[in-house]
């Protein structure tokens, strides 16, 4: 039944994601990713009535819960649950898909949860778990600090990850894979952040996601306005991480230079682009009249650029050597292929792009 696929899209995206788990092993941010993944899935089996979807999802979710805050004896075994679980929805979806129900027995499974948690998973519960027992609320109890060590270490390496994607996306705007490499670290600090109650990033990763997604679904063009507010989001959602480590390590508070609620209308207003305009540039003639970096900035860039094997772009030198920040190489490359930083969808030919640079 057509009703129940995006049920089946989600069961079957979260097995996917689970195949590639190194070591059996799940870190914070892979964690946050499925804790996303289940929420969903939660939200889907209420809207479509599968019930034993949503008990059976809800008590993974518990189980995950347990795993990341380290609340289980084994997790060798916690890992065969949530595999098992994995299963499990996928054999009840497929149940409602082809037949409209589900006959199966899910107590058994609720029991082996309960079994390692040590909390009644019942199933006349499991939904209200969800608002009942808040994540949130047992890391304020607990106090975890090496979970929010892990997650500061793993969310600025996600932030690094998404501004060079951005780049890349940036050179091939039509390339959804590179769309799917910026959504997933958005998506994943979203799921780690909502878990340890840090709702200012939880909230903007959370926007900037849904500006992804769209553009993955083809609701929305990659523009620069686009490419301009997630590179803008990513360094508030870098100096957001940086606060929590601030004050995770009792230095003195800083005010946030962030302008959140602007930031917020600039994600709300990116549709609103104006045509393309034309001109041509060196990259490294763009920065300096910019004033990004100096003539002997741009110099020793050219040299250690070329200094390298393979030799190294400009753009990928200079960033590489603290000299400019991403966002600058981005903007200069689109006045370089003669788009102003409000211009509408990046074309770029690409082997056009890279001789210039």
């Amino acid at each position: 039944m057509e009703k129940y696929g995006t049920l089946m899209s989600l069961i079957d995206g979260m097995a996917s994601e689970f195949l590639f788990i190194d070591g059996r092993e799940i870190d914070m941010l892979t964690a946050g990713k499925f804790l996303n993944n289940l929420d969903e899935l939660i939200k889907e089996a209420d809207s479509q009535d599968v019930f034993q979807l949503r008990n059976v999802a809800g008590g993974l979710n518990l189980l995950l819960e347990k795993i990341v805050l380290d609340d289980i004896d084994d997790n060798k075994a916690g890992f065969n649950v949530l595999e098992k679980g994995i299963t499990l929805m996928q054999g009840i979806g497929e149940s409602f898909k082809n037949t409209g129900g589900y006959e199966g027995d899910i107590e058994s499974f609720m029991e082996s949860i309960a079994a390692l948690t040590g909390d009644q998973v019942l199933e006349d519960v499991v939904e209200d778990s969800q608002e009942e027992v808040q994540p949130a609320e047992m890391v304020n109890e607990i106090q975890d600090d090496s979970l929010l060590r892990d997650f500061i270490v793993e969310g600025l390496e996600y932030i690094d990850e998404i501004e060079v994607n951005l780049l890349n996306l940036e050179k091939e705007p039509e390339n959804l894979d590179c769309v799917n490499t910026i959504f997933r670290p958005f998506h994943s600090i979203k799921g780690v952040a909502g878990f340890l109650n840090l709702e200012m990033i939880r909230d903007l990763a959370h926007s900037l996601e849904n500006l992804l997604d769209k553009v993955r679904n083809k609701e929305l063009s990659v523009s620069s306005k686009l490419i301009d507010v997630i590179l803008d989001g990513a360094d508030a959602l870098k100096a957001l991480i940086i606060k929590v480590k601030e004050d995770l390590e009792g230095n003195p508070v800083k005010p946030l230079e962030i302008d959140l609620v602007a930031l917020k209308m600039q994600i709300e207003n990116v549709e609103q682009d104006v045509p393309d305009t034309v001109g041509v540039k060196k990259l490294g003639t763009i920065l300096v009249e910019d004033g990004a970096i100096t003539e002997e900035n741009l110099e020793q860039g050219l040299e250690a650029a070329e200094r390298l094997i393979p030799p190294q772009k400009i753009g990928e030198a200079l960033i590489s050597e603290g000299k400019v920040t991403p966002k600058q190489v981005s903007q200069a490359l689109r006045k370089q292929t003669g788009q102003a930083a409000d211009t509408a969808v990046i074309r770029v030919n690409i082997k056009k792009l890279d001789d210039l640079i």
